[in-house]
């Protein structure tokens, strides 16, 4: 455990700077130990209502801020995942049937993304 943490960077100190990971503060560290203790994540509402509801709340908050008004949203685990969601997003918006008739025997989908996108 000790070298584990002599080798890993100190993501609280305040040189450190990611996108994704910042410093603690009290609110994140209480959600860390309610997390652990309740060995569950927020893949259903069955598994964790509570957080399912929060989330929902959270999600009218920020579309309140933005203006929104019937709005929708979900939280994701990452950019990435939020990336994929939004394509599946798409996909539906532009084919209406594809959940029901799926994929085959339709136009190809074409995505333009940049040479970086991962």
């Amino acid at each position: 455990m000790g070298q584990c943490l002599e080798y890993s960077p100190n993501t609280s100190h305040p040189n450190f700077a990611n996108r994704m990971w910042s410093g603690a503060n009290q609110p994140s560290i209480v959600g860390e130990i309610v997390t652990a203790l309740s060995n569950t994540s927020n893949c259903t509402f069955e598994s964790v209502p509570v957080a399912t509801l929060m989330e929902k709340y959270m999600i009218g908050q920020m579309l309140d801020i933005v203006g929104f008004k019937n709005g929708e949203g979900q939280m994701t685990t990452g950019s990435s995942n939020a990336n994929m969601i939004a394509m599946m997003v798409a996909r539906n918006q532009t084919l209406k049937e594809a959940k029901k008739q799926r994929l085959f025997n339709q136009k190809p989908l074409l995505a333009f993304v940049n040479k970086d996108a991962h």
